[in-house]
């Protein structure tokens, strides 16, 4: 796996961590590996790209991995304890293998 994080974008994550948008997107690459994106948005409604991550699969570890270990390490727990509203495009396997970590890290959400 691999995890790109651009330090401006940390930057504004940190001052505007309520909103976070994930998405996975596939065959966009010649390995055909999932590529996960996680954006924030600002107040001024400007979506910007906190990580991308090229998964080796759609395993549930992957995403565990991703929001129990990197996230917290880019932005810090306590401001993932922050967010309070995560928009996805609706896929079942990836909310599926999210709900678990969303609980546990994003703990101001109703889940």
């Amino acid at each position: 796996m691999v995890a790109a994080r651009p330090r401006q974008s940390i930057r504004r994550f940190r001052k505007y961590p309520e909103i976070v948008h994930v998405d996975t997107t596939f065959n966009t690459n010649k390995e055909s590996r999932p590529f996960l994106m996680i954006c924030g948005k600002d107040a001024d409604a400007i979506i910007f790209v906190l990580l991308r991550i090229y998964l080796c699969n759609e395993c549930a570890w992957q995403f565990c991995w991703c929001f129990s270990h990197v996230l917290p390490l880019v932005v810090g727990k306590e401001t993932c304890q922050r967010v309070c509203f995560i928009i996805t495009h609706g896929d079942w396997i990836e909310d599926t293998h999210m709900d678990y970590e969303i609980e546990r890290w994003f703990q101001k959400l109703n889940v």
